[in-house]
């Protein structure tokens, strides 16, 4: 294919892995708009990105630390998540000690955060950036997951919300981020604030929404 032009398009984290290696390795043709290594493994970090969070003073849960799980200096309702991964796999939420005294948790590969009221409230932004600014947006209201108690958007409504927008921007300009990203919101009524739950370095299930809602992607 040396004589044309080829994109390479970010569907699976593990297989971008192996595409930041190839671009190490050769001198490749292959077009791609990505953020460095180091920023595309954060992302991929769902801690290191919680502690990246709260150090920026970018609204997020409450981070658990191991110190403070052991000593109990926390409040339930908490989630324990795997560090890496994606969808609703290897994900506990915990509503009591009664709950809790059944798990053993691996730090690991694993960490706590609080867990926000309407936690199955999830909002998507979603980004093509290019060197921390935003070239195209839209944004989802997650209906539908699979499995239904938390999982892969199965069904969305699109919408255009600008809180999410400004809420994101400030991300995307620390990180200084290049490609697509999504970003997953709460929306905390305690405080009327917008928290980020995780982030995506790669496409997602609604991308579709992009052609609908003209983000051209």
């Amino acid at each position: 294919f040396e004589q044309n032009k080829l994109i390479y398009l970010p569907i699976e984290e593990d297989t971008t892995l192996q595409f930041y290696k190839y671009l190490n390795s050769a001198n490749s043709k292959i077009l791609s708009l990505l953020p460095d290594i180091d920023t595309f493994n954060l992302s991929r970090n769902k801690e290191r990105l919680n502690k990246f969070c709260i150090s920026n003073c970018i609204d997020s849960p409450a981070y658990i630390s191991e110190s403070s799980f052991k000593s109990r200096a926390f409040q339930y309702p908490i989630i324990i998540k795997p560090k890496i991964g994606s969808g609703a796999k290897g994900i506990s939420y915990i509503e009591c000690e009664d709950q809790l005294n059944e798990l053993l948790v691996n730090f690991e590969t694993h960490f706590i955060q609080e867990r926000l009221p309407n936690s199955k409230d999830v909002e998507g932004g979603f980004f093509l950036c290019n060197q921390g600014n935003i070239i195209s947006y839209y944004s989802h209201k997650r209906i539908r997951t699979y499995p239904e108690n938390g999982g892969v958007t199965v069904f969305s409504k699109a919408t255009y919300s600008e809180e999410i927008r400004q809420s994101a921007k400030r991300l995307v300009k620390k990180l200084n981020w290049s490609g697509l990203l999504m970003v997953e919101y709460i929306y905390d009524n305690r405080d009327n604030k917008y928290k980020l739950i995780e982030i995506n370095p790669r496409f997602w299930g609604s991308v579709l929404l992009s052609e609908f809602c003209d983000a051209d992607f």
